[in-house]
């Protein structure tokens, strides 16, 4: 054989003879194995070793005891925890808050239970300023008018969006000029305020053409003028409907019945026209047609709205002039 030429059958040849050797050594060391196993005779035995006594009394009085999960409880007042429900604790200005306490306050005037409650986001500082439910009112309008933040059925009275832009005044002037006889009485209505001259002659419970004022009384007075003449002072007395006011009419003395409006815009629409509404009248929002609002008295500052929040409940609302 030319080793040089064949060398790839030399190098099979030798990976033959090896093989064969180990599986020769392999054979052998299979043939010895039950000589390394010995088994033993076991004399069987029926004693049971001594029981630990205490060990067993201790372990049957841990399995029969009742055990009662007590949850810890929190805030102001006292509430339980629930076993599966975290603590909130949140960190102000440094120092860290226990959130089912009320005090301190995170975000005043709302409490720390309602901000909870109503899932607001209270790490926000502006979180009283916000409208989560869309229904025109923040969250501080409805912490003051205890109504929900989360609800848009649930909202302040619309009237509380209502802003005053001005007192507006209208005069109505009266004069008695005359009386044609005991039971008729002469009324002038004198031009003012966008009123025409008007002459009225009217008994007594009689209701005047324009449908502002009624008779209710006369009596027959005298005065003494400033030159020291007895002169005709005689009085009517009359209602000035649009309010109720009782008027007294002296005779060929003008009178002048001031009547007031207030001129108001609802900001919760801020495209809404602005409208009046005289002193003693009532009013319906667009937004709200089914609430009758009145206005029971007005200022040039202010101006005081009634209205029923529920059959036989009134509620007053003070409106501030806007600046």
């Amino acid at each position: 054989m030319d080793i040089s030429k064949d060398w790839e059958k030399l190098v099979l040849i030798v990976v033959a003879l090896l093989t064969l050797f180990l599986a020769q050594s392999y054979i052998r060391q299979s043939t010895a194995y039950g000589s390394k196993f010995e088994i033993k005779s076991v004399v069987p035995s029926n004693e049971l070793p001594e029981m630990e006594k205490e060990t067993v009394v201790t372990s049957r009085n841990l399995v029969e005891q009742k055990s009662l999960w007590i949850p810890p409880e929190r805030g102001d007042p006292p509430r339980p925890i629930p076993l599966f429900k975290s603590i909130t604790i949140v960190e102000i200005q440094g120092k860290l808050v226990d959130m089912s306490k009320e005090k301190p306050v995170v975000r005043p005037p709302a409490s720390n239970r309602w901000l909870l409650e109503h899932e607001l986001d209270f790490l926000n500082s502006n979180v009283l300023e916000q409208d989560p439910d869309g229904d025109g009112f923040s969250s501080l309008e409805e912490w003051n008018a205890k109504t929900s933040p989360r609800d848009p059925s649930s909202h302040p009275p619309f009237a509380g969006k209502l802003v005053l832009i001005a007192q507006r005044q209208k005069n109505y002037i009266l004069e008695f000029a005359a009386q044609p006889d005991e039971e008729r009485f002469q009324i002038i209505r004198h031009p003012s305020s966008g009123q025409k001259r008007g002459t009225f002659i009217m008994r007594k419970g009689e209701t005047s053409p324009d449908k502002v004022f009624r008779i209710d009384g006369f009596a027959k007075k005298q005065a003494v003028s400033n030159l020291g003449i007895k002169v005709d002072a005689s009085e009517l007395s009359i209602t000035y409907l649009p309010d109720g006011r009782s008027v007294k009419l002296v005779r060929r003395v003008k009178e002048t019945i001031p009547t007031f409006f207030g001129q108001f815009k609802l900001m919760l629409k801020p495209d809404t026209d602005e409208f009046y509404v005289q002193k003693g009248k009532t009013f319906r929002l667009p937004i709200d047609p089914e609430t009758e609002y009145k206005l029971i008295d007005i200022d040039p500052e202010k101006a005081v709205i009634s209205f029923e929040s529920e059959p036989g409940k009134e509620v007053k609302i003070e409106i501030k002039l806007r600046k």
